[in-house]
């Protein structure tokens, strides 16, 4: 695999637009969020994925509302509940 081609190709991709409900964009930025968590993710393609996701967040959970609040907890482990019975 040529890692040039593959850079080439991706810049001509023009832009995707996608229509999901709320309960679909807060469970894809809580996925995103626990990506971002993990030790071994890191590097531009993390950062990346972090700038897309916080764009999300503003959309979906104003930072002045109480989904905002508990969104931003999202990315600090501190916050994290344990489950019972698991």
């Amino acid at each position: 695999m040529d890692a040039a081609r593959v850079a080439a190709e991706l810049s001509r991709v023009p832009e995707v637009h996608l229509q999901v409900d709320g309960m679909t964009a807060w469970c894809v930025l809580a996925t995103i969020q626990l990506a971002c968590r993990h030790p071994g993710h890191t590097g531009p393609t993390r950062k990346i994925v972090e700038q897309f996701a916080r764009a999300l967040q503003d959309r979906i959970a104003p930072p002045d509302s109480e989904l905002g609040r508990l969104a931003e907890k999202g990315w600090h482990g501190v916050f994290d509940v344990e489950r019972s019975g698991s």
